[in-house]
């Protein structure tokens, strides 16, 4: 797993990345209370691809990567909770194929 700044980032198998929310960035939004997905199909590096509000900040997070979203955790977005969970299998945003990959 490698974290970047408020994401980490992990390459699975078959070369898609699932990005998600890490320690640091939960810390420094504090307790999620709404969250929205920016982006539908293609993340673009250094873009806002994830909106969130939280009891210390509201704030766009910047894309890591450029690629194909192939996965999106929709749930979340009705469980804004989810993301300040320390389990991957809940604060993940979005699985890509990174443009590199294609």
């Amino acid at each position: 797993m490698a974290e970047q700044d408020e994401l980490w980032i992990k390459e699975s198998k078959d070369g898609k990345i699932r990005i998600g929310l890490s320690p640091q960035g939960q810390e420094e939004l504090g307790d999620i209370s709404f969250a929205n997905f920016l982006v539908d199909d293609r993340l673009t590096e250094e873009e806002p691809f994830v909106s969130f509000e939280a009891a210390k900040a509201v704030t766009d997070i910047l894309a890591p990567i450029s690629g194909q979203i192939t996965r999106r955790n929709d749930g979340g977005i009705g469980n804004p909770e989810d993301f300040n969970s320390s389990s991957e299998d809940k604060n993940w945003l979005l699985e890509v194929i990174p443009d590199e990959k294609k």
